[in-house]
């Protein structure tokens, strides 16, 4: 009687939750998605044929296809385009439409993803505790602050965790080739998402060994092929070569900001590709507010000591933290006699996130959504005798969820929280769930 009631009321109870997160976010969708508005234009520009990393600011009179209200064009005459030329790419067959029509989209889009993430790791549980739990996780994280910017923003972190998810999964069928040829895809995607996942990726050679010749063959293939395809493009390695200066200018201006708070004349347009701004306006005075923190180590160091790191400084610690943490996996996997590939998957995501957390630029509480992948992958695996450090991992979760203020920059710490503990977690046990 008592597991009927759970197979009942737990399905009211996601149902319910989810209701309502999608009755908020499309109140939050309709104040502009406004980070969104920089991938299109990107995408735009580069269908035709324009570098778009120091595009010129728009400017009245111009046609509205490169219009973007959050532009700035600053002091290093860079855009506000940030995403990379192969995920403007992926953004050509929305690119055409009005960015209203966009915008509605890309919440179905970044609903689906997350959809895709819970049944992917639900796909790894073997008990019904853990598909339970993985289930929960994923609702529950539709409460946090960082969902809830990233829907506001129109932002695109959520396909990190899920090409990373795609990637795990695919290794765990070692003899099937439409998964090495997934595992692949995946692989090279997430990397010209994101090319800083090559830190992801590095760890993984323990695990080749583990491999049939042909099942590497169909994965570097897919690789190589999907590489060759985008960079035989002429234009595409002109963007990739924008891109890069653009890096290296936005490092500059992202740390020239933690002590110039530099202000810049927004272009205003009433009405706009299906957007009317004295609506949005509205929208955002009726809406629940939204907090966003920068977790950043050099935001924190600036907070700490009220001077900015130098970014070589910044960049050795991110390397010896990484290489530390190499070394203690190494050395504990040994008595594991085999790397655990369930081990190795959070391990080498929290080294990405450690990139991530030392990076120069600005990161918002949006790029905390990227944590799905570690936390609904350790539900899936759940055991009890971790209870405790999943009682600790339920407690960031909360910390990433509620908004105390008698805290300081509670969502901070309990994103720093999930690294402590997923590092813990795939260091000291043997997350193999068929051991």
């Amino acid at each position: 009687m008592k597991h009927l009631l759970l197979r009942i009321l737990f399905p009211i109870l996601v149902l319910s939750a989810v209701s309502y997160t999608i009755h908020r976010d499309i109140l939050l969708e309709r104040e502009g998605a406004c980070d969104l508005r920089n991938r299109i234009v990107g995408a735009r520009l580069q269908k035709d044929g324009v570098l778009p990393y120091f595009h010129k600011k728009w400017k009245p009179g111009q046609s509205m296809r490169y219009y973007d209200p959050t532009d700035s064009n600053g002091k290093e005459g860079l855009s506000n385009i940030t995403a990379t030329p192969f995920f403007h790419a992926l953004l050509y067959p929305l690119a055409e439409f009005p960015q209203r029509t966009i915008s509605y989209w890309w919440l179905i889009i970044q609903y689906g993803i997350l959809i895709i993430i819970v049944i992917l790791a639900y796909s790894v549980a073997t008990t019904p505790f853990q598909r339970l739990s993985t289930i929960l996780a994923g609702t529950l994280f539709l409460f946090t602050e960082a969902w809830k910017m990233h829907v506001l923003s129109g932002q695109m972190y959520i396909i990190i965790p899920l090409f990373a998810l795609l990637f795990y999964c695919s290794l765990r069928r070692p003899d099937n080739l439409l998964s090495a040829l997934t595992a692949g895809t995946a692989a090279i995607a997430l990397l010209l998402i994101r090319p800083n996942a090559i830190i992801f990726f590095l760890p993984f050679i323990l695990l080749l060994r583990n491999y049939r010749p042909r099942y590497l063959l169909v994965f570097f293939s897919s690789v190589l092929l999907i590489a060759l395809f985008h960079f035989g493009n002429k234009n595409n390695r002109l963007y990739w070569q924008d891109y890069t200066k653009a890096i290296d200018a936005s490092v500059k201006m992202h740390q020239d900001a933690i002590l110039n708070h530099e202000t810049y004349n927004r272009i205003v347009v009433e009405e706009w590709e299906g957007w009317n701004t004295r609506q949005v306006k509205e929208y955002t005075k009726h809406n629940q507010p939204v907090y966003s923190e920068n977790g950043n180590v050099f935001v924190l160091y600036f907070q700490l000591f009220h001077k900015p790191i130098p970014v070589n400084i910044l960049s050795a610690f991110a390397v010896l933290t990484i290489v530390t943490a190499l070394l203690l996996f190494y050395f504990s996997s040994t008595k594991y006699h085999n790397v655990s590939l369930e081990n190795l998957a959070m391990f080498s995501f929290c080294l990405f996130m450690i990139s991530d957390l030392f990076s120069p630029v600005w990161r918002h509480q949006y790029n905390t959504v990227m944590w799905i992948f570690p936390l609904v992958l350790s539900t899936a695996i759940f055991t009890w005798s971790n209870k405790w450090i999943y009682a600790l991992l339920g407690i960031a979760l909360f910390l990433n969820i509620v908004n105390i203020f008698a805290i300081k920059m509670e969502h901070t710490i309990g994103e720093y929280l999930f690294l402590i503990i997923f590092l813990y977690l795939s260091i000291t046990r043997n997350l193999n769930p068929t051991r």
